[in-house]
């Protein structure tokens, strides 16, 4: 888009409105001024090249792998004890895969399984979890699993805890849910994607939410839903189950601003439920797959995690795939690292691009 306004010089009116409406969409993103983005797309044109993806999957992977073994203990875990490796990028697959760029850069051993998932959406970070989990139930008792969730963008410039549930529903029978992320124009003949969210989400609660509620919550709403059936009442007027009543932290993937206050408003959760994905929007923008670890992180930086805790983590990405994954606590962090080390005293920050903010 900047290409375009710069080399328009033949309708400065078109430019100015070009650039107004990209100014707008900044402000209301929430994004803050240390959010980044690859080196390549800094280049007019930019760099998409297979050398800039490399080199940003490179920055991105090692460094975070590199500060998980550093705070490990040398003797708990090295790269010669990971069993399993699990990489997930979802618009970028190339040859070799990241996950044997890993395998490869930590020199791990020959018998180490390598899986590399592509094409997921921004819900592969908890897909990942739940493939590992899968695979670890098939190996010897002790095994470990690495995942890495990350997405590359140089090549796709758009001119502690224990997991106790995870529950993944697949909407791609739907051609609306399937087509969420077609790059379509629509009848104004502009390029953008569909919506498929609302009711995906709720048929992801009905099948999670068994699992998880006391069974006086869960009792609570099938009586609200006999009640609705026989007196016709609409589904809005139904019990909403209270999940705060089982989880004490919640990640929701921040992919907009829009999508977290929807999901706030449909589960009743209060301002401070969502502090970690409003400020991991605004620290690091949309960062895919990887956005509610991000979150996760942010809510052990902040000192909030105790042990026993219980943490729900939603996200969604192409297909239309949702995915719910409840963790338990058993390890709280000791202080900030890693990603929120350097910031974490200066948030929660006031979102410019809420209507009515709170925090």
């Amino acid at each position: 888009m900047h290409r375009r306004t710069l080399d328009d010089d033949d309708d400065d009116g078109a430019a100015a409105s070009a650039v107004s409406y990209m100014v707008a969409m900044l402000v209301r993103s929430s994004l803050g001024e240390e959010t980044c983005a690859p080196p390549g797309l800094s280049y007019i044109p930019p760099d998409q090249s297979l050398g800039a993806v490399r080199e940003e999957a490179e920055l991105v992977i090692f460094s975070a792998v590199d500060a998980l073994f550093a705070r490990a203990a040398p003797r708990a875990c090295s790269p010669c004890d990971i069993d399993l490796v699990v990489v997930c990028c979802s618009l970028c697959a190339p040859a070799p895969a990241f996950s044997e760029m890993v395998v490869s850069r930590y020199g791990m051993r020959s018998d180490v399984r390598s899986v590399n998932l592509s094409g997921m959406g921004c819900g592969a970070g908890l897909i990942a979890v739940d493939l590992a989990a899968s695979l670890l139930r098939a190996m010897p008792r002790g095994a470990r699993a690495l995942v890495v969730s990350t997405e590359i963008l140089s090549s796709n410039y758009y001119p502690g805890f224990r997991l106790r549930r995870a529950v993944r529903t697949n909407s791609a029978a739907d051609d609306t849910a399937y087509r969420c992320v077609f790059q379509e124009e629509d009848g104004k003949g502009n390029l953008g994607t569909r919506s498929a969210f609302g009711d995906k989400l709720k048929a992801n609660l009905a099948a999670f939410a068994p699992g998880v509620l006391p069974a006086s919550e869960l009792l609570l709403v099938a009586l609200s839903a006999a009640a609705g059936r026989i007196l016709c009442r609409q589904i809005g007027s139904m019990y909403r189950p209270n999940f705060r009543k089982v989880f004490q932290h919640f990640c929701v993937h921040a992919t907009a601003l829009a999508v977290v206050d929807t999901v706030q408003r449909g589960l009743g959760l209060s301002d401070g439920n969502v502090e970690a994905s409003r400020m991991t929007l605004h620290r690091f923008g949309h960062t895919s797959s990887s956005s509610v670890m991000y979150e996760l992180v942010y809510t052990e930086a902040k000192g909030r995690t105790r042990k026993g805790d219980r943490v729900w983590m939603i996200s969604f990405g192409a297909g239309f795939e949702c995915t719910s994954v409840a963790w338990e606590c058993v390890d709280p962090a000791s202080e900030a690292d890693g990603s929120w080390a350097d910031c974490i005293h200066r948030y929660p920050v006031r979102l410019v691009g809420r209507r009515h903010p709170n925090i």
